[in-house]
């Protein structure tokens, strides 16, 4: 069964409501690494969880898979990888730190 026929089985929040039931069940933090739709950013918000836009030379704002897809605008944080390996894990190791300390 495809995505689009298990949503109009199930219903179209199935996708979100399996990830929110998943987050509930950490002890830790969650990543969650496609999020398309603003209802489900909208969702993993009301979790506590922080949506991040990540954008990279050479990689278009869309891709070509199809479907919706969030812009840079929804998001909470926008990082850009346009830099070394070490140079962007040290912008992840930074909004780490300033998301735990939430």
């Amino acid at each position: 069964m495809s995505v689009d026929g298990i949503s109009s089985a199930f219903g179209e929040d199935i996708w979100t409501d399996l990830a929110v039931k998943k987050i509930r069940a950490l002890e830790g933090p969650a990543v969650v690494t496609d999020v398309r739709l603003l209802e489900e950013a909208k969702a993993l918000r009301a979790e506590g969880l922080t949506i991040i836009y990540l954008s990279r030379e050479g990689i278009p704002e869309r891709d070509d898979r199809g479907g919706e897809h969030l812009g840079p605008d929804a998001a909470d944080v926008r990082l850009h990888n346009g830099g070394s390996l070490e140079e962007f894990w040290a912008q992840v190791d930074a909004l780490a730190s300033r998301l735990a300390a939430r």
